[in-house]
């Protein structure tokens, strides 16, 4: 474990000894730059939960702030490091437990620590979500085997009947691009300013819905190179919100 004074040293000590830099932090785990560069210098006396959050899932570690005089880390347990623990205690072997059981146990050993942020693991539970050919009316319950080509596995649990389309054009750069996969939940209401997945005149596309003075449905792209849709009665075959965006390694929620 290491001890340290405050925030000031502690900053300073774990950048050394992940050899990080803050403009590392900032571009790999989006932790803000300033905050740390105020940290480091002592214009900022201590980082708000939230960083301390983020600086704990970067490194993989639990961090003790309960003193602010003596603050300190240790790894975070992982799946494997605690399904060893719980094997060996007390000398018994134990019987074969679920992935549920196993991720309670850590969470009950995280919560041991008083920081109530520092519920992180190096592993961190995975969901699976199937990846569809093409939407249709119906919702997820719509789907058999034959219409899933594959799964989009990421660390969100971003509720039930969600399922997911690999986009199929640039029509949404730069936030957007093809090969990326779109996250839909069927069950929410498309509005206005929704970003949404459609087929139309049997075309699967993603754009953002709108609308205009008259009242006329537009289907709005964000690149400069193509044009907006103002879909006829009828054309649109079926519509769907989209909640996130997925490029690997990254989530962005909509």
């Amino acid at each position: 474990m290491l001890i340290v004074m405050n925030w000031k040293a502690f900053i300073a000590r774990l950048l050394m000894d992940f050899r990080m830099s803050s403009y590392k932090l900032h571009k790999e785990y989006g932790i803000n730059s300033a905050i740390i560069s105020n940290i480091k210098r002592g214009a900022t006396e201590a980082p708000s939960q939230e960083t301390v959050h983020q600086l704990e899932k970067a490194f993989g570690i639990i961090i003790n702030d309960s003193d602010p005089n003596n603050i300190t880390y240790t790894p975070a347990p992982t799946l494997a490091s605690e399904l060893a623990r719980l094997s060996t205690k007390n000398n018994d072997p134990i019987q074969p437990i679920t992935t549920e059981e196993l991720a309670n146990a850590i969470a009950r050993r995280a919560a041991g620590n008083k920081n109530p942020y520092s519920a992180h693991f190096s592993v961190p539970l995975r969901f699976e979500y199937k990846v569809v050919g093409k939407i249709k009316s119906g919702g997820a319950m719509a789907y058999v085997n034959a219409d899933i080509i594959g799964t989009v596995t990421i660390e969100e649990d971003l509720g039930k009947n969600i399922f997911c389309i690999e986009i199929e054009d640039n029509d949404m750069l730069p936030e957007v691009k093809k090969g990326d996969f779109a996250i839909i939940n069927p069950d929410i209401e498309v509005k206005r300013g929704h970003l949404v997945a459609f087929v139309m005149n049997g075309r699967q596309m993603v754009r953002e819905l709108n609308y205009d003075k008259d009242g006329t449905m537009m289907l709005i792209s964000h690149n400069a190179n193509s044009y907006p849709l103002f879909p006829k009665d009828g054309e649109i075959e079926v519509m769907y919100k989209i909640i996130a965006t997925h490029t690997k390694p990254k989530l962005r929620l909509w």
